[in-house]
């Protein structure tokens, strides 16, 4: 089960996460009234809002006393794993600004929501190879940062440079420099040889620092740990190597 990171949660996540949290204290209508308020004014600003809005639901209702306990009923929901989410319920809330405002207001409140949920499946989709690199990368940073921080700092140009090489698009180049800057989810799709002919970059690098020896039995941890994990049953990290 992947832990959510309320920092770097995608709006689909968001949305899930504030769904679940308020589910078991408003069901039907009113639950969708509540997340289409959110959708619409708070989901663009920072998690701390939130109070802001469970009070703005609540108000003049006869929950308003729980507004402590809907408040970290939903700031516990952001921090579940996906697994423990509620699906999204976007097309749920579609239908109820239909039936409530019409269909261009429902199209206009949610447009970038259905947008970013079209582009959510095509990533959610992407090749397991890229979610496999991602955490091989991920980990390898980490244990070699304990090492030397110059030396992950190293890593992460050498990266970066042979994407260049490879010819990658400027967009997901752009994408590769957030993910490595911010500790985002890698939001790309290229194929296994350029994410192989990469991690073996990061390898060379990681040599050149800290070490063969030390390089190679950081890798061996690194492929056990992602082996551990189910998405290897789609796809051995071992075919990155």
């Amino acid at each position: 089960m992947t832990k959510l990171n309320s920092k770097s949660l995608s709006l689909t996540q968001r949305r899930r996460a504030i769904y679940s949290g308020l589910y078991p204290y408003i069901q039907g209508d009113e639950l969708l009234k509540a997340m289409c308020i959110w959708q619409q004014q708070y989901s663009s600003l920072p998690s701390f809002a939130i109070v802001n809005f469970v009070t703005e639901i609540l108000e003049d209702t006869l929950l308003a006393p729980k507004r402590a306990s809907i408040h970290l009923s939903i700031t516990s929901s952001l921090m579940l794993g996906e697994d423990n989410l509620a699906p999204d319920p976007l097309e749920d809330m579609y239908d109820y600004l239909v039936r409530t405002n019409g269909k261009e207001k429902a199209n206009l409140v949610l447009a970038k929501a259905k947008q970013e949920a079209v582009n959510l499946k095509v990533f959610d989709s992407r090749a397991d190879t890229c979610k496999v690199y991602e955490m091989v990368i991920d980990l390898l940073l980490k244990e070699v940062a304990a090492q030397s921080i110059q030396a992950a700092k190293e890593i992460e140009m050498s990266i970066v440079n042979k994407f260049k090489e490879l010819e990658v698009d400027e967009e997901t180049l752009k994408s590769i420099r957030k993910w490595l800057k911010d500790s985002t989810v890698l939001q790309i799709t290229l194929d296994v040889n350029k994410l192989r002919d990469s991690l073996n970059a990061a390898y060379v690098t990681s040599c050149n620092w800290v070490g063969p020896s030390r390089t190679d039995k950081i890798m061996n941890s690194v492929i056990e740990s992602v082996e551990n994990h189910k998405i290897s049953q789609s796809f051995s990290p071992r075919e990155l190597l």
